[in-house]
């Protein structure tokens, strides 16, 4: 994940939550699904189900997006906490 990708993904931080820790998603707009299933044929190099995929896709293609968004946030976090001086 590079931090243009992180930075689209940070809008949908919510909905990769909910999809987590909740099992489940929230109704997406058609402009959101676009740009998710942009992002992640970027990440893992194979189509979504976010156009036209049903919901249990969606879900799914959620959840796969959150790992490496989450992950990504941990190590900007802990990059920053180094830098600051203040590491964990």
């Amino acid at each position: 994940m590079n931090i243009k990708q992180y930075s689209i993904l940070k809008e949908y931080e919510p909905q990769m939550t909910t999809a987590l820790n909740g099992n489940y998603a929230r109704a997406l707009g058609s402009q959101s699904r676009e740009k998710l299933a942009v992002v992640y044929k970027e990440i893992f190099n194979r189509d979504s189900g976010f156009i036209s995929g049903c919901g249990s896709c969606i879900l799914k293609n959620l959840k796969e997006l959150a790992v490496p968004y989450f992950e990504f946030q941990e190590k900007l976090k802990s990059r920053k906490n180094k830098d600051d001086g203040t590491e964990e």
